[in-house]
């Protein structure tokens, strides 16, 4: 198991802080093994980096979110070519509404459903839904980030969702 995450990065290749530019994102495709499962969570970031700049997301930022989720998936498709897919969509977030925006997970199941159209092993995890039902805002502190209850329910979430795809099973938040 590896551990290429890096928080406060995002999806798009055009932004500050945009995953592709970090070095794990560089130690994550010069791995000599092949992944089997990629978990991806990226994009709460995302619509904040445009708030930050005093305009709204608009249609070109849903194409170059898009493309830089494809440019991600397909990089580590070519590094590991028989590697399964999740998409998470974002976590709940309570007092920001530039964080997490429902345009943006919008954007995350419209990714995962047009590359399962196109046969890439792809799943898709509802982390919104899961986390807006075991976490509240007390989970979050500074109304952002959870606490490290909120951060273990959330794993007992990827727990959960791991064991169903182990096994085949079906999970309420697993929708493919």
């Amino acid at each position: 198991m590896y551990n290429c995450a890096l928080g406060g990065t995002t999806m798009r290749s055009d932004l500050v802080n945009n995953y592709q530019a970090c070095n794990k994102w560089l130690a994550c495709l010069a791995n000599k093994e092949k992944y089997d499962l990629v978990l991806i969570s990226l994009g709460g970031n995302d619509s904040n980096r445009i708030w930050q700049t005093g305009r709204t997301w608009d249609e070109q930022d849903d194409a170059v979110f898009k493309s830089s989720a494809r440019e991600i998936i397909d990089r580590v498709k070519q590094h590991s070519p028989n590697a399964e897919f999740v998409i998470m969509n974002c976590v709940v977030c309570y007092g920001y509404q530039e964080f997490s925006s429902e345009r943006i997970r919008d954007l995350q199941r419209e990714i995962a459903d047009n590359l399962k159209k196109e046969n890439y092993k792809m799943h898709f995890y509802d982390m919104y839904t899961y986390t807006s039902q075991v976490l509240d805002s007390s989970r979050f502190p500074d109304q952002l980030h959870p606490d490290n209850k909120g951060h273990f329910l959330m794993a007992q979430g990827v727990v959960s969702m791991l064991k169903a795809l182990a096994s085949g099973e079906t999970l309420k938040f697993l929708l493919y």
